[in-house]
């Protein structure tokens, strides 16, 4: 799968009628054939988490700190990376996932960085 053939991720409180005040209220959604029950409120939620680097994207990144592989290349073998981590979290059941932040080096990737001190 490559990124052109994900499909719009569109979120279930679209489905939702809007009350007066414009919130979302409890509403059903089709799955396919099934309904869904669900509910909307006014607070937002998502996961965030670092999965373990495949070990292709591990081999590009090093040959890419060797100047073997072009940043171009690199992206490519990334992008491969967070649609693999996304199918498994779909075929999980999980229905927020993550690209496993395949991207950032570290889960602390940007953190220390931006912080004076740290040693």
């Amino acid at each position: 799968m490559t990124a052109r053939e994900l499909p719009e991720i569109k979120s279930a409180e679209d489905d939702l009628p809007a009350g007066r005040d414009g919130a979302r209220e409890r509403g059903e959604i089709r799955r396919g054939s099934e309904k869904v029950e669900v509910m909307a409120t006014n607070y937002h939620a998502e996961h965030v988490g670092s999965l373990l680097r495949p070990p292709e994207l591990l081999a590009a990144r090093a040959a890419y700190e060797r100047g073997e592989l072009s940043r171009e290349r690199l992206r490519e073998v990334e992008d491969e990376a967070a649609l693999a981590a996304i199918e498994v979290q779909r075929q999980a059941g999980i229905e927020v996932f993550t690209d496993g932040e395949v991207r950032r080096a570290t889960w602390m990737a940007g953190l220390l960085e931006s912080l004076g001190g740290v040693v």
